[in-house]
């Protein structure tokens, strides 16, 4: 019997041109590990690598999470790049595995289909929840995200991170040897403060949408 659920498909851009693929193949492994473990309770078929270090593939139950998934798997792999796309539908061979190399059906093939348009774009993110209206809305929010924070230089997104943990300037300028008033700048230079709600509220409206699938079944009345 076959069950609706998220196909993740995550395509590594210009993967040919990456000179320690060794390095970057363990980066890729380590941090699909990563997701698998602190994302158990959203995964249904655990993230893994499919093809060399060209691509990657898992499977969802909930979407709740998928900006965050994405945000940790682009830091971990920067300065190199990764396009993905989420589809949701059927998986009719091999679901009970629970295994991405094994399971089958229309929802992995419409996946592919998907990634190859991304491919002759310049997005990094496409979304299609057989929704018209959400899942564009998605697509266009988490598209621009990205591009915004593709400009921040490595200094900046230290700071961010940095940032994030502590919620104290002064406390993220003395682990990074700067002064309080280089900190609060470049969070003011990047809009951070504006980014995080946009990124809080974005996250808010994905388990918003993922309650509507779990209580309706299904996303075509949103």
């Amino acid at each position: 019997m076959g069950k609706k659920l998220f196909v993740v498909q995550g395509d590594i851009i210009d993967s040919r041109k990456i000179k320690d693929r060794d390095e970057f193949q363990y980066k890729l492994e380590s941090v699909c590990k990563c997701i698998n473990n602190n994302f158990e309770e959203d995964i249904y078929g655990n993230l893994k690598i499919i093809k060399g270090i060209d691509e990657i593939e898992g499977v969802l139950k909930k979407i709740s999470s998928i900006y965050k998934i994405i945000t940790i798997i682009q830091k971990s792999i920067s300065p190199h790049k990764i396009r993905f796309t989420v589809v949701y539908g059927f998986i009719d061979t091999a679901v009970d595995s629970k295994n991405v190399e094994k399971m089958d059906g229309p929802v992995m093939h419409k996946a592919a289909d998907r990634i190859m348009k991304l491919k002759k774009s310049s997005f990094l993110f496409d979304i299609d929840t057989g929704n018209a209206i959400i899942a564009p809305l998605l697509k266009g929010q988490i598209n621009l995200l990205i591009f915004y924070k593709a400009r921040w230089t490595p200094r900046r997104n230290q700071i961010t991170e940095n940032y994030t943990v502590h919620k104290k300037q002064v406390l993220v300028a003395d682990e990074l040897s700067i002064t309080q008033q280089a900190v609060s700048d470049s969070l003011r230079k990047i809009n951070w403060e504006e980014i995080n709600l946009m990124e809080e509220e974005l996250n808010h409206v994905l388990e918003l949408y993922n309650d509507f699938i779990l209580n309706k079944g299904d996303l075509d009345g949103l």
